[in-house]
Order: structure tokens, then sequence, then C-alpha cells
């Protein structure tokens, strides 16, 4: 059995539509252009910052405060694997 043409276009159309809802949702004018991007910077920066300062006499303490100061810190609502990834990239380069 053949397919109609009417099989073919409205999958094209549904495809389309969902394309162009993805290109309208993405961003246009940074890289941190979405809201969480930001938390994801400040997350590499804490882990850069806790393995400099090494606080093995208060983790907890050193996290609060951290937190305390820089208020965006959400390091326990995501996988840490791009912190690590991160942090190590901020070593090298820096954190801007």
């Amino acid at each position: 059995m053949m397919a109609g043409r009417g099989d073919i276009v409205w999958p094209l159309i549904l495809t389309a539509i969902v394309a162009l809802l993805f290109v309208t949702g993405a961003p246009i004018d940074d890289a941190f252009s979405w809201p969480d991007a930001p938390r994801h910077a400040l997350n590499g920066a804490f882990l850069l910052d806790f393995l400099r300062d090494h606080p093995l006499h208060d983790p907890t303490g050193y996290a609060y405060n951290y937190y305390a100061r820089y208020p965006a810190l959400t390091i326990l609502f995501y996988p840490p694997l791009f912190y690590v990834l991160l942090a190590v990239f901020y070593a090298v380069f820096g954190v801007s």
C-alpha cells in the first residue's frame, strides 16, 4: 500500500513547527542567555576555590559561607562532572 500525499505532509509540518520552536527558543545575545548558565559558571568557580583553599577542617561551613557571599550557588542540583571540567578550565585560563 502506497502512502498518500497527506501521510507525508503532516509529519513535515510537525517537524517544521518543532524546529521553529527550537530556533525561537535558542539564545541569541551571548553564551549566558540561559538562566542557569551563570549558576553553572559559579559552581565551577566554587569547586576551584574549594580545591585551592582545601578547607578540610570545616567543608560544610566553607560551603555555607561561600553561599552566603554568592547566593547563586547550586552545586547539589546538577551532576558534578561538568563542574570538575570547568574548574580545570578555570585553573588554566582563570575565572572572568
